[in-house]
């Protein structure tokens, strides 16, 4: 298996405007600090990346991969409307404010501590009626003031210390929820 190491520095020197990754196959890449501001990502294959610290923002991560990557305080401020697969990735810490994931799959994903003030994570229309898949998700101690949940699934997932501070949560599934109080929604 091929890993690759991007910094910063190699990034801009090879890459000095918009990086253009789109379709990609960087399994297991180490993107450690990584600038990756406003690329297109497009069905790039991230899976098990090493994302530690890099900034995302405004990047084209539709279709992306990006199951079992670990992204800890990765800036994805503010991506927009992804169908991208976060199931399984670690984003402990990451910056999600202001990002559309509608009908991204973060099932099972560790979202600890991570910001998703004014994200959007609701059911969208363009991609079929397809709801924001947050089951099994850690959302321990995260920041959801505001986030638009509409429609979501968040069954099981751990919301214990969670900010739900003017979170739209209509329809929204929380079967077996652990709730930020700390009870279990039935």
């Amino acid at each position: 298996m091929d890993f690759f190491f991007l910094t910063e520095k190699v990034i801009n020197q090879f890459y000095p405007n918009t990086v253009q990754l789109s379709e990609a196959d960087l399994y297991g890449a180490i993107l450690r600090e990584a600038d990756l501001t406003g690329a297109k990502l497009v069905q790039t294959r991230l899976e098990k990346a090493n994302l530690i610290k890099a900034s995302l923002c405004g990047a084209n991560l539709n279709s992306v991969n990006l199951s079992g990557s670990l992204l800890f305080e990765a800036d994805l401020r503010p991506s927009f409307n992804q169908r991208t697969d976060l199931g399984y990735a670690a984003l402990t810490g990451a910056d999600l404010s202001y990002a559309d994931f509608r009908a991204a799959s973060l099932h099972h994903t560790n979202l600890d501590g991570v910001k998703l003030c004014r994200a959007n994570l609701s059911l969208t229309i363009q991609w079929g009626d397809l709801a924001t898949d947050l089951s099994g998700c850690s959302l321990q101690g995260a920041d959801l003031s505001y986030t638009n949940l509409n429609n979501a699934i968040l069954r099981k997932a751990n919301l214990q210390g969670a900010d739900l501070t003017g979170a739209i949560l209509t329809e929204v599934d929380f079967q077996g929820a652990i709730m930020p109080d700390g009870t279990v929604h039935d």
